[in-house]
């Protein structure tokens, strides 16, 4: 079964994500609050996308991003950037690491549905 790992240090925005995941994918999903805990989660269960919130305490979702694709040599995991941010110096900066998508807040059920299959089109769809 295809695992994704939301990182949000919001549990509200971990829930609707999860909520939306569950109704429409049959996947596994991990959960992380901060930047450390993702990358743990990532070594430990390798997920099949990542979900990361730019705006996580300690290691935020920048600083995620540059150590797992230079700890972790890892750019076929697909990150799907969730943000509110959208200066252009950061988007530049996040193209520049490799990322696969953005989600800008405030999420609607549609974006995520549309983004989580484009990434993941082996993933399962839920049965009515």
């Amino acid at each position: 079964m295809k695992k994704v790992l939301i990182a949000d240090d919001n549990k509200n925005h971990q829930l609707f994500l999860s909520v939306i995941l569950q109704k429409y994918f049959d996947c596994d999903i991990l959960t992380a609050d901060n930047g450390t805990d993702t990358l743990n989660s990532i070594q430990h269960n390798n997920p099949d996308l990542l979900l990361l919130d730019i705006g996580m305490p300690g290691l935020d979702g920048i600083q995620v991003l540059e150590r797992l694709r230079l700890n972790f040599n890892d750019s076929l995991l697909p990150v799907i950037i969730i943000s509110g941010y959208d200066e252009r110096s950061v988007l530049y900066k996040l193209l520049a690491l490799g990322i696969s998508d953005f989600l800008k807040k405030p999420m609607n059920i549609f974006s995520i549905y549309q983004k989580v299959r484009k990434h993941i089109p082996s993933l399962n769809l839920m049965e009515a």
